[in-house]
């Protein structure tokens, strides 16, 4: 779950909107290196002009190795002002491994 605020500047005026995020997240392992992803997630509406939004994301995960993921899926709009469907594809890559920095993470030296 993840929750945050936005401050929105108003051109041509003094002051600001604001507006609240908000997601629910679910992945689970399908099989082998397959994964799949869902969520739920919109805006607040921001201003009395500006309609809130939600959307439904569904994708398929591949992990081609341990650092590098594949994916692909698409957005549903729920409500508001938005495409009713948007595709999308990604890649995610690892470049550094935080977690050796740390002593309690460090394998035994043998």
């Amino acid at each position: 779950m993840n929750e945050g605020a936005q401050w929105l500047g108003r051109p041509g005026a003094s002051g600001f909107d604001r507006n609240y995020f908000s997601a629910l997240s679910y992945s689970h392992p399908w099989a082998g290196k397959w994964g799949y992803t869902a969520e739920l997630a919109g805006y607040s509406r921001p201003n009395v002009a500006t309609p809130a939004t939600m959307t439904l994301l569904n994708a398929a995960t591949y992990s081609v190795s341990p650092r590098l993921v594949l994916d692909a899926g698409a957005y549903f709009a729920v409500y508001g002002n938005l495409p009713r469907v948007t595709f999308f594809g990604g890649v995610t890559y690892s470049i550094a491994n935080l977690y050796h920095l740390h002593p309690a993470h460090r394998p035994a030296k043998n």
